[in-house]
């Protein structure tokens, strides 16, 4: 997978974070790579509404979802706090 830079950062602090784990362990997590912009891609990006990566989209045990978007992932952590 060809992840953007900021993806990869998630990735790597954010996603590998002990407490983000802790709080996100019943948690599916899905990742699309959309990278190459193929129309595949951008439809992908239009259905959650979203503008480009970096992308985080939860969704509830109805399936209905709630959009969140980080420019910055110590955000996340931050938002993973008990």
């Amino acid at each position: 997978m060809r992840l953007c830079v900021s993806c990869k950062e998630m990735e790597r602090f954010t996603f590998s974070d002990a407490k983000v784990q802790a709080r996100l362990k019943d948690v599916l997590l899905l990742q699309a790579d959309v990278t190459a912009n193929s129309a595949d891609d951008k439809a992908l990006l239009a259905r959650f509404k979203l503008f480009g990566p970096p992308g985080i989209i939860f969704f509830d045990k109805s399936a209905r979802n709630t959009r969140t978007t980080w420019s910055a992932t110590s955000r996340l952590r931050n938002s993973c706090k008990a």
